[in-house]
């Protein structure tokens, strides 16, 4: 079994630049300490976003060699977590190294659906077939510019799926290790 592993940063707002960079910057040095291969984006994101979050890793990366601070290449991808990103899954997948399904959000946002409700809980459908079409849509999406997509979230444990998400093309299942150890 090969396990990899990533980082995760959420961008809420471009505004947070200097978190932003804070965070950046932690991330080429977890890369060195801890191996980590890469970092996931979440939040909602346009080419202008995009383009502020590539000038602020590489305005780091060149920080960090001014400083001469050693650092491995950051692998940066985005959590595809709504119908929006769902719907430029293509072009998101142009400006990125991976993409990562968070399939908790996207099935509640999908649905117009909070989870969590114990009211909708028999409402609440993550096989339905709109989310298997979006994770495929999104696999497509990925595979066309050669980024390898990651099925996270609770969907990605559920077995029944599996061979479903293998015959989407799903690279890889990010799950908590609770869901596969005995």
């Amino acid at each position: 079994m090969e396990v990899e592993m990533m980082a995760g940063i959420t961008v809420s707002t471009v505004v947070d630049f200097l978190r932003m960079k804070c965070l950046v910057k932690c991330f080429c040095h977890m890369i060195n300490i801890f191996n980590v291969s890469g970092a996931f984006l979440s939040g909602q994101f346009s080419d202008e976003e995009m383009d502020e979050v590539e000038a602020l890793v590489m305005e780091v990366k060149e920080e960090l060699k001014a400083a001469g601070v050693p650092f491995k290449e950051i692998r940066t991808g985005i959590m595809m977590e709504t119908p929006a990103a769902v719907m430029i899954g293509e072009e998101l997948a142009k400006r990125v190294d991976f993409l990562g399904i968070g399939t908790n959000d996207l099935t509640q946002y999908t649905l117009a659906m909070d989870r969590q409700n114990p009211l909708l809980q028999k409402k609440y459908d993550d096989h339905h077939p709109a989310i298997l079409k979006m994770i495929k849509m999104i696999v497509d999406a990925g595979h066309a510019q050669n980024c390898k997509v990651c099925l996270c979230g609770e969907l990605a444990a559920d077995t029944r799926l599996t061979e479903t998400f293998l015959q989407m093309g799903v690279d890889a299942l990010s799950v908590v290790p609770a869901c596969i150890l005995p």
